[in-house]
Formats: structure tokens, sequence, C-alpha cells
């Protein structure tokens, strides 16, 4: 599985290994609570995606890993996140694979 990516300020990346790493790192970054769980983080965007857009993300699975892997397909299925390919993020932050090697950036690095 690739890794996703997601800017932060249009030079740094951060590269999630898996669903709940998205999850993750969207939460990190965004203006909620710090003591917010990743848990309540998802269910709270999809809140907002109903409340907002009309669009039901149901979150599904036991654990927490299943949950965000429920929810992340359906945020991509409605546009709200996109994947892309590890070529495609270093063609968006403009790099060479060298460029990534030599800043050691996690994910598009040419060892992973």
């Amino acid at each position: 599985m690739y890794l996703r990516v997601m800017t932060l300020d249009g030079k740094r990346v951060s590269v999630a290994k898996d669903e709940l790493g998205v999850f993750e790192e969207l939460k990190s970054f965004a203006f909620v609570p710090h003591t917010m769980t990743v848990g309540e983080y998802i269910q709270e965007m999809a809140n907002s995606a109903w409340t907002f857009y009309g669009k039901g993300v149901h979150v599904t699975g036991d654990t927490l890993a299943e949950k965000a892997k429920s929810a992340f397909r359906q945020f991509v299925d409605y546009g709200f996140l996109i994947e892309i390919t590890k070529e495609e993020a270093l063609e968006h932050f403009g790099l060479t694979q060298a460029d990534a090697d030599k800043m050691n950036i996690p994910g598009l690095r040419s060892d992973e």
C-alpha cells in the first residue's frame, strides 16, 4: 500500500503509512481540542461531511484501524480526500527521487 501524502505549508510533507495514520496526521494540524481522540476526530469529520455537504459517511469496524479504513475509503469516494502515487507526490512537490532521498522524507525515499 502506498503512503498518503498531505501538504502542510506547500514545501514540507507529512506522510502516513495507513488510513489511521492519515487521520492522525489530519488531527495533528486541525483546530480541535488536544484531548480529542483520533476516533472522535474521525466521527467529527463524518458528522461535518453530513452537516456541510449532505454526504453520509458511515464509520464501521471493530477496531480503530478498521474504522479509519472504512472512513478513509468513503472520504476518497466522495472526493474529500485523494490518493496519489509516489511519482505524483514527487511531481507535486517539485522533487526528484534524489531530492527526496537527500531530504530523507519518509514514504518518498527510494528505499520505501
